[in-house]
């Protein structure tokens, strides 16, 4: 972090975080349940980044974990697990902007739920899980599970772009490959109301609700939130 504000911000074209451990229940407000595997010391670390990227302006990726913790930072919270993700393998994805599915690797075990300032841009398609935990530590039937199991979304009061897949994980021909760089590209270069116009879509009756963020708990150790700190998209 010391490192990251030394640099001039000239030099940052945007800050990439990166797949690892689960996000702490503790910053959504939710309940440990014993499913999630979790690093408090990169969480505070992490939200140091965020709010200082949020301050200066400068665009932020996320990538599986930096994904999920983003859409928290962001004001998202996170289903605590969810079956048939996690399989080291490929699945389809559905990017609505392009009305096409691609293969997407999947290493993940939980589940991003979006704030409603989120834009989603694909989802699995299929879904694949029948069994969710949700932030709460409660397990999920019937209709109270997610419709959408989400992969990608932009957060643009904050410059967030966000895949929960690991583009790194598959090869250069591939397209879903191929499909994240040019999105990258665009994230960077171009106005966020032009991205969001190419890449966003709403996929219809989405159940996304969040705590208030009078509910949220605040610790101590200098964890700040640093939601909703943004009052217009970052281009």
């Amino acid at each position: 972090f010391q490192a990251l504000r030394a640099m001039p911000l000239k030099q940052i074209a945007m800050v990439l975080f990166t797949g690892g451990e689960d996000v702490s229940p503790y910053l959504y407000g939710g309940k440990e349940c014993g499913v999630s595997f979790v690093n408090p010391v990169r969480d505070r670390i992490e939200e140091s980044i965020f709010q200082y990227c949020s301050e200066k302006s400068i665009k932020m990726i996320g990538v599986c974990r930096g994904f999920q913790m983003l859409n928290v930072l962001c004001g998202g919270r996170m289903y605590q697990h969810l079956d048939h993700h996690g399989i080291a393998g490929r699945h389809s994805a559905y990017f609505s902007h392009i009305d096409k599915t691609m293969l997407v690797s999947s290493t993940h075990h939980q589940l991003v739920q979006l704030s409603d300032k989120a834009i989603p841009i694909a989802w699995s398609d299929p879904k694949r899980s029948n069994r969710y935990v949700s932030p709460d530590g409660e397990l999920l039937i019937e209709d109270k599970v997610p419709k959408y199991e989400m992969e990608a979304a932009v957060f643009p009061y904050h410059g967030v772009l966000g895949v929960q897949y690991h583009p790194e994980m598959m090869t250069r021909e591939e397209p879903g490959r191929i499909h994240f760089t040019s999105m990258v590209e665009d994230f960077l270069k171009i106005p966020t109301d032009n991205f969001i116009q190419k890449y966003g879509r709403e996929p219809e009756d989405e159940p996304r609700q969040v705590k208030a963020e009078s509910e949220r708990r605040e610790g101590d150790q200098g964890w700040r939130s640093g939601r909703g700190s943004q009052c217009r998209p970052v281009d």
